[in-house]
């Protein structure tokens, strides 16, 4: 497989696990993905996901990459009321909330703060 036809594929979602790679391509060589990140084509993100380079400039980028890497997430606290607007600050970490245990991630230089909630308070997003 060469990485147009690969792109052409998964180009819209902008971030791919390669839970999704292989559903879409079951003999794909994931050799593949190491070699387009040395290119520069696509970034590892953690651990099974990856986006491409582009991507990451796109003004969402953060929100979708932090509720992909650590699911069951969603976007909470002080990140959600800059976006709205809410409030004047900049924040740089991202806070999400989960049923899972409390993490912290770096990636590409961004902290994704996970903190977690009673499963009965996980709802409405």
């Amino acid at each position: 497989m060469n990485f147009l036809q690969f792109r052409e594929a998964f180009f819209e979602q902008g971030i791919f696990s390669t839970r999704q790679v292989r559903l879409m391509f079951p003999g794909f060589n994931q050799d593949n993905l190491l070699f387009w990140q040395k290119k520069g084509y696509i970034k590892k993100l953690r651990n099974t996901w990856y986006c491409f380079t582009e991507f990451l400039s796109q003004p969402d980028a953060q929100f979708i990459i932090a509720n992909a890497i650590y699911s069951p997430s969603y976007i909470s606290h002080q990140q959600a009321l800059m976006y709205y607007g809410m409030i004047p600050e900049f924040i740089v970490d991202s806070t999400s909330v989960t049923t899972r245990k409390t993490a912290s991630f770096e990636v590409e230089g961004r902290t994704y703060k996970y903190y977690n909630i009673k499963k009965e308070l996980f709802f409405g997003y």
